[in-house]
């Protein structure tokens, strides 16, 4: 279920599958899906390409059907080094190669789902976690949270309390 419709949201979001997108020789894409459940889905890739660095944040809510979703928000800014090495940092201390693809959950939890998507000189990386903060202290998790609290998640937290603005933009399942 959940693959089928995080294909189905980024397409909505104008987003390719993360190997789709054109990666050079030390080109670096990391891609955060973050799927809290009563609010909308948000998607934020960090992109580094030579010297040129770019964040592309988008926000969807319902609209309609639930076969029609709208971009509430999207934004595509230019990232400083400074800015570039500030999220490397942040990623770094998740520790990619440490955690597995995904946890086994016993019960299902109601809350959030946190996917990573990377795509480097090292490999591709498919990271699943369904409420990290209920988990077991695997070895990096806690930077996984914080990474989903600083970025995805604060993005929703500029758009509720009005920080951010509407700008919708309609599109079909």
């Amino acid at each position: 279920f959940y693959e089928e419709y995080l294909v189905r949201l980024l397409k909505v979001m104008g987003e390719p599958p993360i190997r789709a997108l054109n990666v050079s020789s030390g080109s670096e894409i990391y891609r955060m899906i973050f799927l809290p459940s009563g609010l909308p889905p948000t998607v934020v890739r960090f992109q580094g390409d030579g010297d040129k660095y770019f964040k592309k944040t988008i926000l969807t809510g319902p609209y309609g059907s639930e076969v029609q979703r709208c971009i509430l928000y999207q934004s595509v800014e230019t990232l400083t080094k400074t800015e570039w090495d500030r999220f490397k940092e942040d990623l770094n201390r998740v520790d990619i190669e440490s955690l597995s693809e995904s946890e086994v959950i016993p019960v299902f939890l109601d809350g959030v789902s946190a996917y990573l998507e990377v795509v480097n000189d090292m490999g591709s990386y498919f990271i699943d976690r369904s409420n990290p903060s209920y988990q077991t202290e695997e070895r990096g998790l806690e930077a996984y949270r914080d990474l989903f609290d600083k970025y995805p998640q604060k993005v929703l937290f500029s758009f509720s309390s009005g920080a951010i603005s509407d700008s919708f933009q309609f599109s079909s399942y």
